[in-house]
């Protein structure tokens, strides 16, 4: 019984430092660097502002309309119900 006791007390004492090197490597402190001063701020903003210079007005009419008749075609769906594996077939 002691040797399985020892053995048992030795794999957990290697898996807490186990543990405990692999957060001393893993945990870092935590950014507090203010959002717009990173680099990722600037450089994202820089490229908005390039494409709001490139990008150019167009004008002209927009043609739209409506109907009294509705032209989307109806979608039929399959569903299993119960334990036959059977299917119907539903319209939405």
């Amino acid at each position: 019984m002691k040797k399985w006791y020892k053995k048992s007390l030795i794999i957990c004492i290697s898996i807490l430092v186990l543990i405990m090197v692999l957060a001393v490597f893993t945990l870092d402190q935590v950014d507090t660097t203010p959002y717009f001063e990173t680099n990722y701020y600037r450089q994202t903003k820089e490229q908005i502002d390039d494409l709001i210079l490139e990008s150019k007005i167009t004008t002209g009419k927009l043609k739209a309309g409506f109907s009294r008749v509705n032209i989307t075609p109806e979608i039929s769906v399959i569903e299993s119900r119960g334990t036959s594996g059977g299917g119907i077939d539903e319209k939405l």
